[in-house]
């Protein structure tokens, strides 16, 4: 997997405006702790801050669209497996190879096995051994011993910075459709063997701990292909260091600062630095949010929606009035 962006809560920057212009969060901190005139060796302080700044910087980023969250990467899908032989028996949920000339490992595990010139594709569940390994489900078709076989895969993993998929497109074709998983799991087991150049994707898993997706690709790859995906990323917690750069652009850096001390004032219980402060970061917020650069206006996918046969609506809807009543004479 390429990212062809920056990563941001690290040593890089956003990658429209470059480490070097913008400010590490070691030194927010220490200008907001000195404005406020709270010693930058105060660590029980340095804490707060820094707990505070997080509010304020992922309440900001999930504000709005911002054009800077947007990103893009390049993965390769995976060529299919075809290596030696297996034997299959009916209703069994393991599939071995005799030949060793099978190498299996955990690079295979979700993958499709499917015994050649047969439709059916079962999932791999688990790899119990270089020639042993487990399909859900059971094997369907009657059993059979040294029959070829291919390993594909439809799937491809996304890290967990990947909050939302706005585009998909395979490198050198075209951009694939979204679908939502019921009714791409409805077309797909019309025909579950289809291959070729992928045309339709959905989001099959999501990991409840990290956020992190699966994409599931329809028709299934008969071979390597690039991918380019574009998406907006999920905002992370900042850390008290020199290498820790937020993505916020340096010209709307005070929207941060401002908050940052007003909430460092209302805890200190100065109620007038603190609506004066206040005030001023609101006023940071609305030309921040009024710079044109920043915000994106694409509209985002929506996975669940299908978007082939939308209903359409009544051009008029509503109450017409009495007169459509009224008595029509023959």
């Amino acid at each position: 997997m390429t990212d062809e962006s920056n990563l941001f809560g690290t040593g890089s920057f956003g990658d429209q405006f470059g480490g070097a212009n913008s400010t590490n969060v070691k030194l927010l901190i220490d200008d907001a702790l000195a404005t406020t005139g709270i010693g930058s060796n105060d660590l029980r302080y340095r804490d707060t801050a820094l707990r505070f700044a997080n509010q304020i910087y992922l309440t900001i980023l999930k504000g709005r669209h911002w054009k800077f969250m947007n990103k893009e990467l390049f993965v390769e899908t995976k060529a299919p497996v075809q290596t030696g032989s297996v034997d299959v028996v009916q209703g069994s949920h393991r599939v071995e190879s005799f030949n060793d000339q099978a190498i299996w490992n955990s690079n295979i595990l979700g993958g499709l096995f499917q015994v050649d010139g047969l439709e059916d594709f079962y999932r791999i569940s688990k790899v119990e051994s270089a020639a042993k390994l487990q399909i859900t489900p059971g094997y369907v078709r009657d059993s059979a011993e040294d029959q070829s076989y291919t390993i594909a895969f439809d799937r491809i993993k996304l890290d967990a910075k990947v909050q939302d998929v706005r585009s998909v497109a395979i490198t050198g074709y075209r951009e694939i459709k979204p679908m939502g998983l019921q009714q791409f799991r409805a077309m797909k087991s019309q025909r579950a063997g289809l291959t070729g150049p992928p045309e339709w994707y959905t989001i099959s898993e999501q990991n409840p701990q990290d956020g992190s997706m699966v994409l599931e690709l329809y028709p299934c790859p008969e071979k390597l292909y690039s991918v380019h995906i574009e998406y907006t990323e999920r905002p992370i917690r900042l850390e008290d260091s020199e290498s820790c750069y937020m993505v916020i652009p340096p010209e709307h850096y005070d929207v941060i600062l401002l908050g940052l001390q007003a909430k460092i004032y209302k805890d200190q219980n100065n109620m007038v630095a603190f609506k004066e402060t206040n005030t001023e970061a609101a006023q940071a917020w609305i030309r921040m949010v009024g710079d044109q650069e920043l915000t994106d206006s694409r509209a985002k996918i929506m996975h669940a929606r299908n978007y082939f046969h939308r209903h359409r609506k009544r051009r008029f809807p509503g109450f017409y009035g009495l007169k459509w009543f009224g008595k029509v004479d023959d």
